[in-house]
């Protein structure tokens, strides 16, 4: 058998044992369990060091994925060789075109995404998050409408970039690449005074600029928590982060929405500001929040909704019951005790008013917890939800 023959061999036969996880991965992504999806985001280094970070919180997907940490510090780039379905995509991309194109030109930023990433989360802000090979996925094969629709965007860019200049994105854009880039720099440190060589100055300068890359993400962070205010609160979901923390470490995965059996949370498309855009708000417009499900939390694998226990979750404010008078039965000197009734904090009750000898509805803001069962059951409409 010809040199050229073996390695066609050689190639189809690697190509083969690669497909297979990647492929495992793609349909797991496809298919609903929750606990799966979150299982298969973790596994990723890039999403998995920043979410942790950026939450405080070492979760039990975040402990199930740090075998693939210590892989990728112990074998660089480990990750794009043999998991990433993304990255074998790009390659089957580059190797379809023919002739050799050169990458000398344009620079490699995946280290620097993935530390600003990094600098941002120690200040609650990871930046980069939706631009994890995996979150594309999930947002592409996993989401439908606008969101759906931006990730599939994002996915096509990707493909034709890496038809029209093959390595381009795993080489010289994708944070993940770069993730594992900066992990595996102790160990090629400790590997170089072992075999007693002289130091790489080119790799001395570029853990120089992704330190300035840290350093720049914390700076970033701290900037858009603290100077940054937002333009117009939305409803979240009960255990939401506050503030543009919730924005920017939400991954936009959809799970949220799809788990919610109220069908109350959605993806904010006309968010007022940017970094808010496709982030799920709460809308009461036809359900309200029910008292026995934490769903939300549970399928969250950023951590941008905590997990609560129920008992937690019901006491987390989304908003408060605001009541126009005006609209109101009462204000008619008629019968009408439903929002009293139905709610389940024992937040609403009615007050006499002297002045106009009449009945009113009072909220006490302290017990409200803006589920919104008090709005959906109002004949009148006079209940509003706002942010607390």
């Amino acid at each position: 058998m010809s040199n050229g023959t073996q390695e066609s061999s050689r190639l189809r036969v690697s190509y083969v044992t690669r497909l297979l996880i990647p492929l495992m991965i793609v349909i797991i992504l496809v298919i609903r369990p929750t606990w799966l999806r979150i299982f298969i985001s973790s596994v990723s280094p890039f999403f998995n060091i920043s979410t942790a970070i950026a939450t405080r919180t070492a979760t039990v997907p975040f402990v199930a994925g740090l075998s693939i940490l210590v892989i990728c510090i112990c074998w660089r780039r480990w990750f794009c060789r043999w998991l990433c379905p993304l990255g074998l995509a790009c390659e089957l991309c580059g190797h379809v075109r023919s002739g050799q194109t050169s990458l000398n030109a344009i620079p490699r930023i995946g280290r620097h995404l993935a530390a600003i990433t990094i600098g941002g989360a120690i200040a609650s802000i990871p930046f980069f998050l939706m631009i994890d090979p995996i979150v594309i996925l999930f947002g592409a094969f996993g989401m439908s409408g606008t969101a759906g629709y931006i990730f599939l965007g994002i996915l096509a860019v990707v493909i034709i970039a890496s038809f029209i200049l093959p390595g381009i994105w795993c080489r010289r854009i994708c944070p993940l690449g770069g993730m594992q880039e900066l992990l595996a720099t102790p160990a090629i440190g400790i590997r170089r005074r072992t075999k007693e060589e002289a130091p790489n100055k080119k790799e001395s300068a570029m853990a120089r600029r992704s330190f300035l890359s840290l350093a720049a993400g914390i700076a970033g962070g701290f900037a858009i928590r603290w100077i940054i205010s937002p333009v117009r609160r939305r409803l979240r979901p009960p255990g939401a982060v506050p503030g543009n923390r919730f924005k920017t470490l939400c991954v936009r995965c959809g799970n949220c929405v799809r788990v919610c059996p109220s069908r109350i949370i959605a993806q904010d498309s006309n968010s007022p500001d940017t970094i808010g855009i496709l982030a799920p708000k709460v809308s009461f417009d036809s359900d309200y929040c029910r008292q026995d499900c934490n769903l939300c939390g549970q399928g969250c694998p950023s951590g941008a909704i905590k997990p609560l226990p129920l008992i937690e979750k019901n006491k987390r404010k989304i908003g408060l019951a605001r009541i126009d008078e005006p609209s109101c039965r009462l204000a008619w000197d008629a019968k009408c005790d439903l929002c009293m009734y139905v709610c389940p904090c024992e937040a609403i009750e009615e007050v006499f008013n002297r002045d106009k000898y009449l009945y009113t509805i009072s909220i006490n803001p302290e017990k409200c917890n803006g589920c919104g069962h008090c709005k959906i059951i109002c004949p009148e409409h006079a209940i509003s939800m706002k942010p607390a």
